[in-house]
């Protein structure tokens, strides 16, 4: 959803021609990036992002007056997606769950310690493998508390999508620039 109104945000810029339509495509790249970077902080701080929204708001409105209502509404499911984004990421798993959760892994363990089997290598191998299991799922869940970032800075929720907006907002700049230049040698 984030990509799809970023992208719509750049083609506003493209439709409204009696814009500065360069420098407003470079102004919308650098605020992607700081998104971007926003998405991939660990505080995750509303004020930045919402500055990155309000320069957009500031910076990009569009000159002819027919866009207003398409950029406007565009700029407030930006601020709805934003707004959940946030949320999630800063919304933990409920702490009773992991001790629940800790406590339930702990009995567990001792318990298949206290369990007697057969032979010692049937022992160590339903020990480890079971515990490994449980100590895994532990582990899981709290990688999985916010799915923007990791425990080990990897994010489970894919960026490719507001990278590739990049791109394209990189490949519009350069077409604009050559049909700035196609004119002016025309002329």
């Amino acid at each position: 959803e984030l990509a799809t109104n970023l992208e719509i945000l750049k083609e506003n810029i493209l439709d409204d021609v009696d814009s500065n339509q360069q420098e407003r495509l470079v102004f919308l790249s650098l605020q992607v990036n700081l998104l971007l970077s926003w998405l991939k902080d660990k505080g995750k701080h509303s004020k930045e992002i919402f500055d990155v929204l309000d320069n957009i708001r500031e910076n990009l409105k569009p000159i002819n007056q027919d866009f207003d209502r398409r950029f406007y509404d565009q700029l407030t499911s930006l601020r709805r997606v934003i707004n959940r984004t946030y949320v999630i990421s800063r919304t933990t798993f409920a702490q009773p769950a992991y001790v629940l959760q800790k406590s339930i892994v702990g009995i567990i363990s001792v318990l298949l310690l206290l369990c007697q089997f057969k032979t010692f290598g049937g022992a160590l191998i339903v020990t480890f493998a079971l515990s490994f299991v449980f100590y895994y799922l532990l582990y899981l869940v709290k990688e999985l508390d916010d799915p923007f970032l990791s425990l080990k800075d990897r994010t489970y929720v894919d960026s490719k999508a507001i990278e590739n907006i990049l791109t394209r907002i990189e490949e519009s700049r350069q077409k604009i620039e050559l049909r700035d230049v196609t004119k002016r040698q025309s002329v």
